[in-house]
């Protein structure tokens, strides 16, 4: 949710400064891809402030109610330890901030192609696509942890910061699994950024014509 309602943010923040043309304005003073730079670190700021906000008060309340939830989820058969487990907050840390990057790329490319609000409207779904098959996904790892589908769908950068992160959390896979995922999950953000980079100085400063995909796809094999 917190990548979903920052990147529509930031999407419409974009599409607005094309429709006024400020963004000409803007790009005299700073490339593109610097300019969509700042917005993406702008967009994982804030989402990393909302998280911070999310943990500090989650403490605060632990303090007052750990006691009485250590009784109950001894009573349950319920280890607490296991929820609140550093490993899972660490994992969850990494995961969060890359795919944070990953889906504000995204966003942020779908949102640099589209000329008007109403056409944004209609291709932020392209953007959300990917976060949404994702979670639904999720459900299938929870059941089914240890599966070839599962490992594969781990190991693919669109999916991994939820499905790695369910499996973490479920039955912990080998290290080395872990750490390979965050690596394409790295890998897969350069190549995406780089891939965005190419598209946003195509597309950036057209006005009244949206770009077609087969013009996106020749801009992108021509570099």
């Amino acid at each position: 949710m917190a990548v979903i309602i920052t990147g529509q943010g930031m999407a419409m923040a974009i599409v607005e400064e094309k429709s006024s043309r400020l963004i000409e304005v803007i790009l005299g003073a700073v490339t593109a891809t610097e300019f969509m730079a700042g917005k993406i670190l702008g967009v994982l700021g804030s989402g990393l402030t909302q998280l911070a906000v999310w943990v500090g008060v989650t403490l605060i309340g632990l303090l007052y109610v750990l006691p009485t939830m250590s009784i109950g989820a001894e009573l349950a058969g319920f280890d607490l330890s296991a929820a609140l487990s550093i490993e899972l907050i660490f994992y969850f840390s990494i995961f969060f901030t890359l795919g944070y990057f990953l889906y504000s790329v995204l966003f942020a490319t779908v949102a640099a192609t589209c000329t008007s609000t109403e056409e944004l409207g209609q291709a932020l779904f392209a953007a959300m696509l990917p976060l949404i098959v994702a979670f639904l996904s999720t459900f299938y790892v929870l059941t089914n942890p240890s599966t070839v589908a599962t490992r594969v769908l781990s190991l693919l950068p669109p999916f991994t910061p939820l499905v790695m992160l369910a499996r973490v959390n479920v039955l912990p896979p080998p290290l080395w699994e872990v750490w390979l995922g965050i690596v394409l999950l790295v890998l897969g953000i350069v190549v995406a950024g780089w891939l965005a980079a190419k598209i946003l100085r195509y597309a950036l400063l057209m006005h009244g014509k949206r770009p077609t995909m087969p013009e996106l796809l020749s801009v992108m094999r021509a570099t």
